[in-house]
């Protein structure tokens, strides 16, 4: 049986993990951004994701999120 704490601390870890989240984004968009003028520049979603430390399981469905977006 689950209680009504326990319920409360997974809400609260994924309004933490959604935060968290949308920051990363917010950041990959920024990062994108600088690339706005600089067609002849190649953008490499490897090193970003090394840089923003983004864990291997999650790189593929963010890179699906920003190709669809």
């Amino acid at each position: 049986m689950t209680s009504i704490s326990d319920i409360d601390g997974l809400d609260q870890r994924n309004v933490k993990r959604n935060l968290h989240n949308l920051q990363l984004l917010n950041q990959i968009i920024d990062i994108l951004g600088q690339f706005e003028n600089n067609y002849n520049k190649k953008f490499n979603f490897s090193k970003m994701a090394q840089c923003l430390r983004i864990p291997n399981s999650e790189i593929d469905e963010i890179i699906d999120l920003l190709l669809n977006f």
